[in-house]
């Protein structure tokens, strides 16, 4: 294989808003990768609980429709049984890393690096050297809304090593100490911390991709579609002081380094898997979410018996993993019976020992016991609401813009057709590219 494929997985981002931003002037970076790129709008044929990012970026590294690959809550990469990119890949004798992919993991061994997203359960970084940066950026993800995170100093000090043997710019820690500052002096919202881990994988990311050269890699980015969710209504408001607008700006200062990092050797690939439009529905009423202080608190004093582990996901939701599947029946019936002024308060759904939990409640209310300290109540509006388009640029040195509409499932075909590869039986769409394969 001569060529190589980066794949930028910037979560979320609107086509309809990028378009607003480059024309405006704000963003250089993506305005040059469009300029040389074939493009396009990616459908993701998904509505409903299936119109959801960790559904959409498996469709991505599959190729296969969400009914086909089977993956439907975050946290579920572990039971991914077709093929992905990265595993065609590896068994050409290729190398990967994949940075932070959501809810991707690939079913064989590979030849590189492979970063789990924040929110992976049972999933191992590859190989052993990533696990203390892992753990840090889990934990701190998974927690952002409690003030108490599970890390140990030991667990930061080993973060804080990992850094600076891979790749820890002097940027990135300036910001970092502009950023902490500002908090404790009121000139920094706490929101802007999202943007520090993109800088520290960014400097991870780079650090070992110019390590191992790899044939096809990934940079996922969720931080952005964190600022629409919550900041959708600043755009029409105050557009030039929005969240979303300073998170578009930061995505394009990744684009510019990697440009630079791929040079002319490199096929840069800008994914959204979906994007994000103003929400007009009902939904609207959802202020914010109620979250466990601490899981394994809630399991004592609900008197859940035979609880293995648990693990946080994202916003209410989280995984309860039971001793066995009698465990977790019994369990999950607990957790069904358990009210709050006359109301079921979770939302429970068992698979096998797995228990996926979350708070029913999403706008502020009197509590009964033990609820009331058991919980805690997290601002978090929900202003923009999931769209299936999605954006697709392949830098191919193409002249012009097409943004023809193609299915999300010819991700995986036309990447492994950039790199000269077969796909897999399972990807099953056309490539988009099909003048590039060897």
């Amino acid at each position: 294989m001569s060529r190589s494929v980066l794949m930028l997985e910037f979560n979320e981002l609107s086509p309809m808003l990028m378009e607003r931003f480059i024309v405006a002037g704000k963003l250089p970076g993506f305005q040059q990768l469009r300029e040389g790129s074939s493009t396009f709008i990616t459908e993701a044929g998904e509505d409903g609980e299936r119109l959801n990012p960790w559904v959409q970026w498996v469709t991505v590294h599959t190729g296969a429709t969400a009914q086909e690959h089977g993956i439907a809550q975050l946290g579920e990469a572990h039971q991914l049984q077709l093929p992905t990119i990265a595993d065609v890949v590896s068994a050409a004798g290729g190398s990967v890393w994949l940075c932070g992919s959501m809810n991707v993991q690939p079913i064989g061994p590979v030849s590189g690096y492979l970063l789990p997203d924040p929110w992976s359960v049972a999933a191992t970084p590859q190989p052993a050297e990533l696990a203390p940066y892992f753990r840090f950026v889990s934990a701190n993800v998974q927690e952002h809304t409690n003030d108490a995170i599970p890390l140990s100093r030991r667990e930061t000090v080993a973060f804080a090593r990992f850094l600076a043997t891979h790749g820890l710019s002097a940027a990135t820690t300036m910001a970092t100490v502009a950023q902490l500052a500002g908090e404790r002096i009121g000139r920094a919202a706490r929101w802007q911390r999202a943007e520090l881990l993109d800088r520290f994988q960014w400097d991870v990311f780079r650090s070992l991709h110019r390590r191992i050269r790899p044939t096809f890699s990934t940079f996922f980015s969720n931080s952005t579609a964190h600022f629409q969710h919550l900041h959708w209504d600043e755009i029409d408001h105050a557009p030039n002081a929005s969240a979303v607008l300073h998170g578009y700006q930061q995505m394009d200062r990744l684009v510019r380094k990697a440009l630079v990092l791929a040079g002319h050797d490199t096929t840069v690939v800008l994914c959204t898997g979906l994007s994000q439009t103003a929400n007009r529905d009902a939904d609207r009423s959802r202020e914010g979410f109620y979250r466990p202080k601490d899981l394994g608190v809630l399991a004592d004093v609900l008197h859940l018996e035979g609880v293995e582990s648990t693990s946080p996901v994202m916003a209410e939701q989280s995984h309860m993993f039971f001793v066995d599947t009698d465990a977790a029946r019994r369990g999950a019936a607990v957790l069904e019976g358990v009210t709050s002024g006359g109301d079921e308060a979770f939302t429970v759904r068992r698979q096998g020992h797995d228990v996926f939990v979350g708070c029913r409640f999403f706008t502020p209310r009197e509590l009964d016991e033990p609820l009331d300290q058991l919980l805690y109540w997290t601002d978090a509006p929900r202003e923009g609401a999931h769209h299936p388009d999605g954006i697709l640029w392949i830098r191919d040195g193409s002249a012009g813009r097409a943004d023809t509409r193609v299915p999300l499932t010819s991700v995986a075909p036309t990447i492994l057709t950039l790199l000269g590869l077969e796909p897999a039986a399972s990807m099953r769409a056309e490539p988009l590219l099909a003048d590039h394969r060897s």
